[in-house]
């Protein structure tokens, strides 16, 4: 900003399906306003952005002082954010691929290894 230093930061993150959505959005507020830089007179959001292929996608914004570190400051939040996760069961989500074969059958080579 031009006027002041004051920084938003937004940190996209996902969660599976399995998880409250709200308690998501909670857990990341709750991180966000306790880490240090955080503006308190400026409280964080979260918000749900999308339900994707892998799972629900979140924004979560807060403001800072100033942008000086804003990545570690991010990655502070990120990590704070995965202990909560871990914490109350919540699995962040990955791609898992499954490959279903019709009709026919596909040749299997045996190999036998003999170690002297």
């Amino acid at each position: 900003t031009y006027t002041d230093k004051n920084t938003l930061v937004k940190i996209a993150f996902a969660a599976n399906y399995d998880a409250d959505p709200r308690l998501v959005c909670k857990l990341a507020i709750d991180t966000a306003t306790a880490h240090a830089r955080a503006l308190k007179g400026k409280p964080p959001n979260c918000i749900l952005t999308e339900f994707a292929e892998l799972g629900m996608k979140f924004s979560l914004t807060f403001w800072i002082a100033d942008p000086d570190g804003m990545d570690g400051v991010k990655s502070d939040v990120m990590l704070s954010l995965w202990d909560a996760f871990k914490h109350q069961g919540i699995k962040v989500p990955y791609p898992v691929r499954e490959l279903r074969i019709r009709g026919g059958a596909l040749p299997v080579e045996s190999v036998v290894e003999v170690s002297n």
